[in-house]
């Protein structure tokens, strides 16, 4: 396969570098494993992504598909192939679980015991709100005295205000490069904090997205049940996600409940 037209097609597409690298490693795997990727049929595909991958979680599989998908898409442009085999591929199903906060006592024990580049990490998912991915593709001139700019999905920006922990945590780390976690990728970034947290004892599935949820129901009661502020900083485009959210942070419907009566 041509890694390098493809990446320049990914770049001139805007899209972030831990996307860039992750892409570009499922393609050159699936490549390794068929051996002609450019004459592979969605029969193909599909045997590798749930036949080969049997214990891979949907969601990774989800991005596989996705990066496998990008890559016929550029050969399609190219001349490279006729049809985009991804186009008979099935979307693999995630399921949505209820986002659930990690316990405010469990993240001060998380937050005093990591190491530095940890605690970074805490950091923007708990009082930034970041996804692993957003992190892994911060840049230091992102960092401001008073907000980070973050790149979400589709590469959306957003300004989200600094909070001091975070400004504190991030000065205490070296940073080798124009990232302020040095490259590594979000996938990474979900491990490392996982492991961490599962260490101390929290069993959630994505320990890490539970920083996230934390800091929308926070944000939530600390903001006066502001849905669209919170909306803003999470980066959603609508309300409906967010919900989903805050729902968890507002004890009016438990409170309706228990004054029923027949």
């Amino acid at each position: 396969m041509n890694d390098d037209g493809f990446e320049q097609w990914m770049r001139r597409r805007n899209l972030t570098q831990p996307t860039i690298k992750l892409w570009g490693n499922v393609n050159r795997r699936f490549a390794g494993w068929h051996g002609d990727p450019l004459n592979a049929t969605h029969v193909d595909i599909e045997a590798w992504l749930w036949v080969e991958q049997p214990h891979v979680a949907p969601a990774t599989r989800m991005s596989y598909r996705k990066g496998l998908r990008a890559y016929y898409q550029w050969a399609l442009r190219e001349g490279l192939v006729t049809v985009d085999p991804t186009d008979a591929v099935p979307v693999p199903q995630v399921p949505h679980h209820r986002p659930r906060p990690i316990p405010t006592a469990l993240l001060r024990e998380a937050l005093t015991a990591a190491t530095p580049k940890v605690r970074a990490t805490l950091c923007l998912g708990c009082y930034q709100g970041l996804r692993t991915a957003e992190m892994a593709a911060l840049r230091v001139d992102d960092v401001t005295d008073t907000t980070l700019t973050v790149w979400g999905k589709g590469r959306k920006q957003r300004s989200v205000p600094l909070h001091d922990d975070t400004k504190t945590a991030l000065a205490a780390i070296a940073t080798p490069g124009e990232l302020v976690l040095g490259g590594i990728t979000g996938a990474w970034v979900s491990v490392r904090g996982s492991r961490f947290l599962h260490g101390l004892g929290w069993d959630h599935p994505r320990p890490m997205h539970s920083l996230r949820a934390w800091y929308a129901t926070s944000l939530y009661r600390e903001s006066g049940k502001d849905l669209f502020l919170v909306r803003d900083m999470l980066g959603h485009s609508s309300t409906d996600l967010t919900a989903l959210y805050v729902g968890i942070a507002d004890g009016a419907a438990a409170a309706a409940v228990s004054r029923l009566a027949a």
